[in-house]
């Protein structure tokens, strides 16, 4: 092997003929110490067989001049979000290659390639450059990874449709009742949660009307990555008890997600008060700004309505997902539109004053308050799961 710029200013330099092979990792640390020393931070890892990465190994570029066709693994875990590494496969081998397993996805590495991977979310990693061997365009950091691929005949209780939005189609599975539905490969999937409504109020008395329960709060994700299995979803079902929180609709996966992440859940619709308390105001899929299911709540993904004021004999109407209210009726519902096969109305919040509106199954109403016992319980949730589907 020629000796390559020994100097970077004097020389000699030498012309190499076509049948020398470069010594990539050294070349690479040439290059790295002419712009000041940055090999002193980069770390190149040189792997002589199948290997799994360690914490410390990411940033680095992973380098192979064998014979063989290795493997290396990066596990659950193992690096932050917005983590980067290369590979790069140098064998002199024609068929050699290197075959990157990630946790959602496997890339081949061919002869002479290289290829970078970002971490664009939790175990969500992208790769950038040609794996076969430089020829492929660099795939855009910030699409989404490729779409997960439903097994409809393994999945229970939910209804398959297609429906093309923006040009977009996506096979979609509605939920009415609890079910599952399965990933057979993983991938990028959005949901659309709506929860039960919390019931009316009831004062244990005569002439004084509780308050109007909570609408059933909404959750709308999109291109959320998930690893291949069963996914449990549990509808949300109203309370069976005057002021009653209404209940959560929930996706579990049959194990924890990076072994942290139990379920994705959208709470239910608040109960309204007795005592002609104030109405509830616009219910949030979270409980406060934290973050659920790994995912930071964007307080600003529904307007804040506020619920009506108690007046003389009878309590407030609770927000609807529609708008406010002032007084003792409720507030009105959402259309909701490109999720399910045709539009339809969610989240009226409970009036002070029962029967005023009939409670519509899957619609999230929430119950009317009444004096007594003649209070009503909210409605149930409903779901929809979907995936793009690729031509």
């Amino acid at each position: 092997m020629p000796e390559l710029y020994p100097d970077p200013v004097e020389g000699p330099y030498t012309v190499p003929s076509g049948t020398d092979i470069a010594d990539g990792p050294q070349a690479f640390r040439d290059f790295a110490d002419s712009l000041g020393g940055l090999s002193d931070t980069l770390e190149i890892v040189e792997i002589a067989g199948d290997h799994t990465a360690t914490a410390v190994e990411m940033g680095g570029l992973f380098t192979y001049s064998g014979l063989d066709s290795p493997t290396l693994t990066i596990p659950d875990g193992l690096a932050p979000v917005g983590s980067v590494f290369a590979v790069s496969n140098l064998s002199d081998a024609a068929d050699s290659a290197v075959t990157v397993e990630t946790p959602n996805l496997t890339e081949t590495v061919g002869q002479y390639a290289i290829v970078s991977f970002t971490q664009v979310a939790v175990d969500v990693w992208i790769p950038n450059g040609g794996g076969a061997g430089g020829g492929e365009e660099p795939k855009d950091p910030t699409a989404p990874p490729d779409p997960g691929v439903f097994d409809e005949v393994a999945g229970t209780g939910g209804t398959y449709f297609d429906k093309t939005i923006d040009e977009t189609t996506y096979r979609t599975v509605e939920f009415l009742d609890d079910g599952t539905f399965v990933l057979s490969e993983p991938g990028a999937v959005s949901w659309w949660l709506g929860s039960a409504g919390g019931s009316g109020g009831t004062y244990n008395g005569n002439g004084v009307l509780g308050a109007g329960g909570g609408h059933g709060a909404v959750w709308e994700m999109h291109d959320y990555y998930l690893p291949a299995g069963t996914y449990t979803v549990t509808i949300g079902q109203p309370g069976s008890r005057a002021s009653a929180q209404g209940g959560a609709t929930v996706i579990t996966p049959e194990t924890p997600l990076s072994n942290m992440i139990t379920s994705f859940s959208c709470r239910g619709g608040q109960g309204g008060s007795g005592s002609a308390g104030a109405g509830p105001n616009t219910q949030y899929p979270f409980a406060d700004a934290t973050t659920q299911g790994g995912i930071t709540r964007v307080t600003d993904s529904q307007p804040y309505y506020t619920g009506g004021t108690p007046g003389a004999g009878y309590g407030g109407g609770a927000a609807g997902l529609g708008g406010g209210v002032t007084g003792r009726m409720g507030g009105p519902t959402l259309t909701i539109t490109g999720w399910g096969q045709a539009d339809f109305d969610y989240g009226k919040g409970g009036s002070s004053q029962y029967g005023s509106d009939a409670v519509v199954v899957n619609c999230g109403y929430g119950g009317d308050g009444d004096h007594q016992n003649g209070f009503a319980n909210g409605s149930s949730g409903r779901a929809y799961i979907r995936v793009r589907v690729v031509e």
